[in-house]
């Protein structure tokens, strides 16, 4: 079965790609569920502070930062991108009612942290899909 990429963090992302744990090919045809606002995507110098620290060079930054933009902005295009509201923790409804406006499979909360409010963190994303075996390949570090 095929995995459709969820990106749940952009700093995660990018150390990832940084890593090269992440690739531009892991990032066609993902969607992107993010817990920073638009902005702070597209600003440059967020990217270089979210990897700059990892021994990349800056040009190295600047190019892993256009990569994930190209994926994010196609994907923005299609309607694969949404937001959490920025007043709001991340949260599983929000994620479910975005993946549910796509036609695909809502995640069951797994939450070890914040069972009772609704939050996730990135890890329990993950979890959950491994343990539900859902279509996803969670992005997140």
């Amino acid at each position: 079965m095929e995995k459709t990429p969820l990106v749940i963090s952009f700093g995660g992302t990018l150390r990832g790609m940084s890593y090269e744990r992440v690739t531009a090919a892991d990032l066609v045809d993902a969607i992107f569920f993010l817990g920073c606002h638009r902005q702070h995507v597209v600003s440059t110098n967020a990217a270089l502070e979210q990897v700059g620290h990892h021994r990349v060079s800056k040009d190295r930054a600047r190019e892993l930062h256009q990569q994930f933009l190209a994926a994010f902005e196609d994907a923005e295009q299609r309607g694969r991108v949404a937001w959490h509201n920025r007043n709001e923790f991340n949260g599983w409804e929000q994620l479910n009612n975005f993946l549910e406006g796509l036609g695909l499979p809502t995640i069951v909360p797994v939450d070890h942290d914040h069972p009772k409010r609704g939050r996730y963190c990135y890890p329990s994303v993950d979890e959950a899909v491994r343990v539900q075996e859902l279509p996803y390949q969670v992005i997140w570090v």
